[in-house]
This record gives C-alpha cells, structure tokens and sequence, in this order.
C-alpha cells in the first residue's frame, strides 16, 4: 500500500489542482491571491509526499504528469 504525507492538507492539494487548471504556478498563485513562492513550496511539498515531478515545464507555463492526472481526478 502506497504510503502517504499525512501533514498534507486540503489547501495544499487545492493548490495542486488549481495549477493543473491554470497551467501555471503564477497564475494559481494569483487566483489564490498569494506569492509565486507559496505556491512553489507547496507543489514542492506535494512532489516529495507523492513521489512524483506533478508537473513538467511547458513553454511558459507546466503539463500536469500522469501521476498528477491520477491525484486530480
């Protein structure tokens, strides 16, 4: 069975979902109406408790990761 970060919260997996919507970790930041950097932290936190990347950089935004996709839905 897949062992998962239990401090997560549903803030943090809000945020995950948003920049899959959004495309980009500024443009959930401003939804969210806070810093780029808080967002960064969150996905980066997201990333070591899922053991995935979550996202790949695409142009100027990201692609959500099969991984991702499977969190999300």
């Amino acid at each position: 069975m897949e062992k998962i970060d239990r401090s997560l919260d549903f803030h943090a997996l809000r945020v995950l979902v948003l920049v899959k919507k959004e495309g980009s970790l500024s443009a959930a930041a401003d939804v969210l109406g806070i810093n780029q950097s808080t967002v960064s932290y969150t996905i980066g936190r997201l990333r070591e408790a899922f053991g995935d990347e979550l996202f790949v950089r695409a142009g100027r935004g990201v692609v959500a990761t099969e991984r991702c996709e499977e969190i999300v839905a």
